[in-house]
């Protein structure tokens, strides 16, 4: 990596002020301070543009020009080992740095760690600190105290260790005494089995004046025998079901490819009917591979502005960077439509080539089923998983649900799905049905909750981009 550290100058002046002249001369100290800033420069393809000359830039400070008095290019060798971390060197601060080493400063506010955060906070905070290049120096600090803290080091490993002594739950240091403990902490002193906070409020005359709030340890008494609550588990899935699972999906693939449908999709938090074309368009080059595409074109009847340049973009240009152009046109329907309500997605799930990073197991389906549907339920184990979030897609999002199949056929009449992990999760329920004039199963029905909604598809047809060019014919010579 390569990146232009720019000088600016910044003059600054002190002094008591002007007064009018006197026997004594008056006095005034000058100087000027040169501030760095990084500057990642590239062209219009990503490669580093390394000839940049002062002249190249423009500082501003409080939307004031500052001159630059120099450009400096500074190489980054990621691929250079770290130099080995003395005992010593923990004991020891210095100044005195390689000369393109950064020094970045990682806080956490501990009071905004919440059960459930602390896992991908770390996770997401590791991978940034592994990609840091070796001759960088970085410092952690946990706030308010107690917390974790390192002064600036290249030893990324002890990072690392540090951020593993964060609090959840941390509170500001004006009220230390309601709950400075981590459940990492209370499970190793108790050994209990659950921790929950126990919360007191205090009112006078109807008014709260002080509430208090306590760890308290749910501890299992060992001279008690307890027995786990016996519950029917299904069958694991026969190889001749999957089997007619995975060919009936393939030929729905290829019925839905290139296939259009009108979205009416009634969603709450906040309130709002969201009209979209979902398209499901094939990758080039692939039998299977189907990419899902929402175009949002009203709001609450209000048409959205710049379908027509979507559309073109998507279909017309060439299919070099299809997935990506695809990509960025889902993110822009997501401010309507949570891209995670997608009717097919448990169809791509146990497609033949994913089955394997699934638990499967067969149950019965119920008396409101016929008796040739069987209720198949499915669990991701595999990892990473299929789906992705995070900031950077690095944290798994797991999925699980049921999908109701005639075992007979392998067709897919009903599916559940649940994204993620925790409560309150993303819940999508989908009805399948045969459209006449396609001949091919399509979803016809889907209630969400986490948000609340209910979509509604209509009007499936295939479309096709075609082209018409003339070539103009010169008129015949005259005899």
């Amino acid at each position: 990596m390569r990146q232009l550290l720019v000088f600016a100058a910044v003059a600054a002046l002190t002094g008591a002020g002007y007064a009018a002249q006197d026997s004594q001369s008056q006095r005034f100290r000058a100087g000027v301070d040169l501030i760095t800033v990084d500057v990642a420069a590239v062209d219009s393809k990503g490669r580093p543009v390394e000839d940049l000359k002062p002249g190249d830039f423009v500082v501003k400070i409080d939307g004031k020009p500052r001159s630059v008095v120099s450009a400096e290019l500074i190489r980054v060798d990621r691929g250079q080992p770290a130099k080995a971390v003395r005992p010593t060197d923990a004991l020891i601060s210095t100044n005195a740095a390689p000369e393109n080493a950064r020094r970045i400063v990682l806080a956490v506010d501990q009071t905004l760690i919440t059960p459930g955060m602390l896992a991908p906070l770390l996770r997401t905070a590791s991978q940034f600190v592994d990609r840091l290049a070796p001759s960088d120096y970085a410092a952690f600090i946990g706030f308010p105290e107690p917390g974790p803290r390192v002064d600036f080091t290249t030893d990324k490993p002890a990072i690392r260790r540090a951020m593993h002594g964060l609090n959840i739950g941390q509170p500001a240091k004006a009220f230390p005494n309601i709950f400075n403990i981590s459940l990492f902490e209370a499970l190793t002193i108790t050994g209990a089995e659950s921790i929950h906070l126990a919360r007191a409020v205090v009112r006078r005359n109807g008014v709260t004046v002080k509430t208090l709030t306590r760890p308290i340890a749910i501890v299992r008494d060992p001279t008690v025998v307890t027995r786990a609550t016996t519950r029917p588990k299904g069958v694991p899935l026969t190889p001749e079901l999957r089997y007619r699972t995975g060919s009936y999906i393939a030929g729905v693939v290829n019925g839905l490819a290139n296939i259009v449908a009108q979205e009416e999709f009634e969603l709450s938090k906040p309130n709002r009917r969201v009209t979209s074309d979902l398209l499901l368009v094939r990758y080039p080059g692939s039998q299977r591979d189907l990419i899902t595409y929402r175009d949002a074109v009203q709001l609450n009847g209000a048409s959205i502005t710049g379908r027509e340049e979507r559309l073109l973009d998507l279909f017309v240009k060439p299919t070099d960077g299809l997935r990506e152009r695809a990509r960025r046109i889902m993110l822009g329907a997501e401010a309507y439509v949570p891209s995670m309500f997608n009717p097919i997605f448990v169809l791509g799930f146990l497609q033949s080539d994913f089955q394997s990073r699934f638990e499967l197991t067969l149950n019965d389906a119920g008396p409101d089923w016929p008796r040739e549907a069987k209720a198949v339920t499915f669990v991701e184990v595999g990892r990473p998983t299929l789906l992705r979030t995070g900031a950077f897609g690095d944290i798994d999002a797991p999925t699980r649900g049921t999908a109701w199949i005639e075992e007979g056929t392998g067709r897919i009449l009903q599916t559940e799905l649940q994204i993620g992990r925790g409560k309150s999760l993303p819940t999508m329920v989908t009805r399948f049905k045969l459209d006449e004039r396609l001949q091919v199963m399509v979803p016809v029905e889907m209630r969400t909750e986490n948000p609340d909604g209910v979509a509604v598809y209509s009007n499936f047809r295939r479309f096709g981009v075609e082209t018409d060019t003339r070539i103009p014919t010169p008129p015949n010579p005259p005899q």
